[in-house]
């Protein structure tokens, strides 16, 4: 699997989850481009998702801190423009790496299944 098979994985698993999915979402704001690995609407709930597949090197926290700030960002330009709240969450192949940081969950493939059941 590369980062383009995960990315339509995780958003096959949300389609599961019966959210309506859509994968690399692109918008011009302000003539910058922001890029969305994979959308997700369920009801009024709206998922902004940020893949991170990492290859078997040690993957620097510091490195998802960045991620997640910029997940954060773009979502946050989404909900100002479009008036709809966005929640940021960053899916990583890691299974070591998991929280929350500023609001943004970070979620490892094995946990996602269940992390959606919990929450939407």
């Amino acid at each position: 699997m590369d980062w383009v098979d995960f990315e339509k994985f995780i958003k096959e698993i949300l389609e599961l989850h019966h959210f309506d999915s859509f994968w690399n979402v692109n918008l011009t704001i302000a003539g910058i481009r922001r890029q969305f690995d994979v959308i997700a609407k369920k009801n009024n709930t709206l998922i902004g998702i940020d893949c991170k597949f990492w290859d078997n090197k040690k993957t620097k926290k510091s490195g998802l801190i960045k991620s997640a700030i910029k997940q954060k960002d773009r979502c946050l330009l989404v909900e100002g423009l479009f008036g709809v709240n966005i929640i940021p969450i960053i899916v990583t192949n890691k299974e070591d790496l998991c929280g929350n940081f500023e609001g943004i969950n970070i979620v490892p493939l094995n946990k996602l299944n269940n992390y959606l059941l919990e929450n939407y």
